[in-house]
């Protein structure tokens, strides 16, 4: 693959641009900080994540069970964990080195350290991206930091952790290491190729889906360029360190995951999720275009007039550049809108497009000369084949909490360098009155809608804090014969993650999972083993719930003895203990 019109890497220039740029988005993260719960979870996975890097902190990737006497198949600890062994367990292993970076943050200051860690990774993924910009047209590195850094979803995925922000990184720096080599053919690149791509791998499981694509692009570019040229196009080279770099990352892990669960009896996929219908139509609506979570009564309709009308001025302005009044006004209208979205309160959106509508204008924007270079090209189709690919594979209704379709966003800095120079470019033709306020436009929506992403991301994490308080203040401890606290079942409809709230080990009490329709009949089996109350956390119908226990409940001889409601929330804690009759026997 033959680069025209490639920047030339600058190799100590680009710290020194870029210094100032980042101090300030490092400046805001730290700002945010002080006002999020860092010691609470955005969405469930974020507890066996961190439960797992505390273990390692602790000495080894098995923590003890909450409650070891009994039989692995009564119950399941409040984690879920992934693998059981007698009295032991391991809480995260598919891919195990994630937990392995997150434990070193972990040491250092425990969630908040974990979550540290995840917002470099966006720093990482947001430099990488601005340097990739800057080899297609130098005018879009700073465009396409800031983009990735502050205005994608990359921020909701950053300020949480997760391994989809050091997965965007891994995909960045691959990309950039690509073209340096193309660029150079130092072969100390290709190690950064093979590298990039093995850590993509394992640190996510749609990342052998981008390698596999990235791969396939280059060596198709490479075959086509070599038919014309007669020779063979480095980008073969290229393509083969990111196959080989994959392929040997995915049998480490392979190894890996085996020596660590040895012994050991994994849960099933489906004790894990429930049975998954996968349906590729239905992921494409729900991950990539849906403005809403659930259904469209949810739907912040401000929010979803900003998108429209941003998309509306980059249509207008395409198809009638030298009158740029209509868009200008569906600019002023997007600005406004997106600012009017934050009066009503913070809710997920599913898509990623309404999630990151500048990405959607910058390519309607981007110019033919542009899709025509050979990076642009290779990007736009190793990203658009790695989406394809994704919607049938992916969890056709997203998965758990997500902002802007989680499983597409390690593309996101592969396709800001051509959604920020598509802008860039276009704002030759405007006069400077016309560029400033083209430039406030975008940069209103691009960061509201940003911001809309971290105020939902506050607003879980204190949903998750007042649950965890509320179980710390209404649970004391009660020494019972099975173990040293209280015991709190978490009962859920489903088997979602709302236990894992509770990742914590906690001194005073034990937390543990049952599905709501066999609470009642884990309490005897409890009971039998010397328990002689519990506490249970819902979020289901409690009447329903103890019509379909009340025989469980009869043979025990228990009532409820209290119900504690949780300020603004339907969850609520009910303690069960032995009615009058019984206690007096």
């Amino acid at each position: 693959m033959h680069l025209n019109n490639a920047e030339v890497p600058d190799s100590t220039g680009w710290l020194r641009r870029l210094s100032p740029h980042l101090g300030l988005v490092a400046a805001v993260f730290v700002a945010l900080l002080v006002v999020t719960p860092t010691n609470d979870i955005t969405l469930p996975d974020e507890g066996v994540y961190l439960a797992q890097a505390a273990a390692l902190v602790e000495g080894g990737w098995w923590t003890e069970r909450a409650l070891p006497e009994l039989e692995e198949s009564v119950y399941t600890d409040a984690v879920i964990p992934e693998l059981t062994r007698g009295a032991e367990m391991v809480p995260y292993s598919r891919h195990p080195l994630f937990p392995v970076l997150l434990s070193v943050g972990y040491l250092v200051s425990g969630p908040t350290g974990a979550l540290v860690t995840s917002l470099l990774a966006l720093l990482v993924a947001a430099v990488a991206s601005g340097r990739l910009a800057s080899h297609i047209d130098p005018r879009g590195e700073v465009p396409a930091f800031y983009l990735v850094a502050l205005g994608s979803p990359l921020l909701f995925s950053g300020w949480q952790v997760a391994a989809h922000s050091p997965a965007a990184a891994s995909a960045a720096l691959g990309a950039l290491s690509t073209v340096n080599y193309l660029l150079t053919r130092r072969r100390a690149w290709l190690v950064g190729i093979a590298v990039s791509a093995g850590a993509c791998v394992m640190l996510r499981s749609e990342g052998l889906v981008l390698s596999a694509t990235a791969a396939l692009t280059l060596i198709t570019s490479a075959g086509w360029h070599s038919a014309r040229s007669r020779r063979l196009a480095p980008a073969l080279t290229a393509g083969l360190a990111v196959a080989s770099g994959a392929a040997v990352a995915a049998l480490c892990e392979m190894w890996w995951v085996r020596s660590i669960g040895r012994s050991g009896k994994a849960m099933s996929a489906l004790d894990r999720v429930g049975a998954i219908d996968r349906s590729p139509g239905r992921a494409a609506w729900i991950s990539l275009l849906r403005p809403w979570d659930g259904n469209a009564t949810t739907a912040n309709t401000w929010l979803i007039l900003a998108v429209v009308a941003l998309l509306g001025a980059a249509f207008a302005w395409r198809v009638a550049s030298s009158r740029p009044l209509a868009a200008s006004a569906l600019l002023v209208l997007a600005g406004t809108s997106a600012v009017m979205s934050h009066i009503e309160p913070p809710a997920l959106v599913n898509g990623l497009l309404p999630a990151f509508p500048v990405l959607g204008a910058g390519l309607l924007v981007a110019r033919r000369d542009l899709l025509r270079k050979p990076v642009v090209a290779v990007l736009l189709a190793t990203c658009a084949s790695t989406a394809v690919v994704l919607c049938f594979v992916i969890y056709d209704d997203g998965g758990s909490t997500q902002w802007g379709g989680r499983f597409f966003h390690f593309l996101v800095p592969l396709l800001a360098p051509v959604v920020a120079i598509g802008g860039v470019r276009s704002l030759g033709l405007l006069d400077a009155r016309q560029r400033r306020l083209v430039v406030s436009g975008i940069a209103v929506v691009a960061v509201s809608v940003g911001a809309m992403g971290v105020r939902t991301e506050i607003k879980f994490r204190s949903i998750h804090e007042k649950i965890r308080h509320a179980a710390e203040q209404s649970v004391p401890r009660d020494p019972s014969g099975l173990t040293s606290g209280a015991v709190l079942v978490v009962a859920t409809r489903r088997n979602d993650g709302l236990s894992r709230t509770l990742w914590r080990k906690n001194p005073d009490f034990v937390a543990i999972r049952s599905a709501s329709s066999s609470t009642f009949s884990l309490l005897r089996k409890l009971h039998a083993h010397g328990l002689n109350s519990a506490y249970v956390l819902t979020p289901v119908n409690i009447d329903l719930m103890e019509f379909g226990g009340r025989l469980d409940l009869q043979r025990l001889g228990w009532k409820r003895l209290e119900t504690l409601a949780i300020p603004g929330m339907s969850v609520k804690i009910l303690r069960y203990g032995p009615t009058e009759a019984a206690a007096g026997k």
